[in-house]
């Protein structure tokens, strides 16, 4: 089903116009990459395909998770935590950034053994509004995306190296195929419900493997450009059962 023209900015601004087996098992699914090779060694490298998908494919999945929910469940919008474990499956979990000018703090539970997927920053729109379709679409993320600057990221203190200073600086970068965004009456976009297609989204997203039990703490930051508003959120992660 197709509606009047949708489009969306994703992660953090947007705009509408209409065990010993199981460590083995982890071995295979995520397996380590020598330092020399890659600079961040908790992050499978971007031009690998973690479970059997891209970083693009993961980020098509990504838009329909955090935006494919009701305002009361967004995580996007989520400012303690509260809505971390919605919709997550059983093997990656998403971690959102945040919708407003001010830096927020979430606490969270995770499941050991689970792979984070997340955006530092990244654009999405959908709908049906393009004469040339997804590459119409295509080219609305990029420009969303190209907002946003000056990457970074920490994962336990520790920055990750190669987000570069801008969109086509960056060594995450990742283009989504295109997907469908299924909306339900209470979106966040206040848009009638229904599916949105064709969808595509571009921005600087990072894989990182399963983490050790116990306390972690992942910082992430962008800007705005030409604005003082500003993406920033800490997940205080406790990673356990």
């Amino acid at each position: 089903m197709r509606h009047r023209p949708a489009m969306f900015v994703g992660t953090h601004r947007q705009s509408f116009l209409v065990t010993s087996a199981l460590f083995v098992a982890l071995c295979v699914l995520f397996p380590s990459v020598a330092p020399a090779q890659n600079p961040n060694p908790r992050v499978l490298p971007p031009n690998s395909a973690p479970l059997g998908r891209t970083y693009g494919e993961w980020s098509a999945l990504w838009v329909q998770w955090a935006w494919g929910t009701t305002t009361a469940d967004n995580p996007v919008l989520d400012t303690t935590g509260a809505n971390c474990a919605v919709g997550q499956s059983e093997r990656v979990w998403f971690l959102a950034g945040t919708a407003g000018p001010d830096p927020v703090q979430r606490s969270c539970s995770v499941p050991a053994g689970r792979a984070l997927f997340f955006p530092v920053a990244n654009g999405f729109c959908a709908g049906d509004g393009f004469p040339d379709g997804f590459a119409g679409e295509r080219r609305c993320a990029t420009e969303f995306a190209s907002q946003l600057s000056n990457f970074s990221a920490e994962v336990d203190g520790v920055p990750i190296k190669g987000l570069g200073a801008s969109l086509s600086a960056s060594n995450y970068r990742a283009l989504s195929p295109e997907f469908a965004l299924i909306l339900g009456d209470d979106n966040v976009f206040g848009a009638p419900a229904g599916t949105y297609a064709p969808g595509a989204a571009d921005g600087v997203y990072l894989m990182l493997a399963p983490l050790s039990r116990g306390e972690h703490v992942i910082h992430l930051h962008a800007d705005f450009t030409g604005t003082s508003a500003v993406v920033d959120v800490t997940y205080f992660l406790t990673v356990g059962n």
